[in-house]
């Protein structure tokens, strides 16, 4: 309930306050019932995919939810765009990501991590998908 008064008037919300692994959409439940587009860092594989059931409903109320708006995939698939007619033919793209940067890692970033440690992760390699073991 507080956060659906602090949403009202709101025109769109970016959620960056994490973890994201696990989570549950309630931050992107309450922008579509207040009519408020819902934008969320979360680059979890399950937690972006599984955005996707909030799709309709947030149709139907005119507004936008979407997860994964973090480096990767969205800023890293941007400049795939953006640089991609630079070239005849692109062969190979890695991404490389370090937790922090020059800041500490902090409990959520850590967690996020280890959350992958040792379970299947599901990626496109040499033209296909296959399942390898994640970190």
């Amino acid at each position: 309930d507080s956060l659906r008064g602090v949403l009202s008037g709101a025109d769109l919300v970016v959620n960056a306050a994490g973890p994201f692994q696990d989570s549950e959409y309630l931050a992107a439940e309450a922008c579509i019932d207040q009519r408020c587009h819902y934008i969320d860092i979360g680059d979890g594989r399950n937690y972006v995919s599984g955005i996707r059931a909030l799709h309709e409903r947030a149709a139907a109320q005119g507004v936008f939810v979407c997860a994964g708006a973090s480096t990767p995939p969205a800023v890293s698939s941007a400049a795939v765009t953006a640089l991609q007619p630079c070239f005849q033919r692109i062969k190979t793209i890695k991404v490389a990501l370090t937790a922090g940067n020059k800041n500490q890692a902090g409990v959520s970033t850590i967690a996020s991590i280890l959350s992958y440690a040792g379970r299947s992760v599901r990626v496109w390699q040499d033209r296909h998908w296959q399942t390898v073991p994640g970190w």
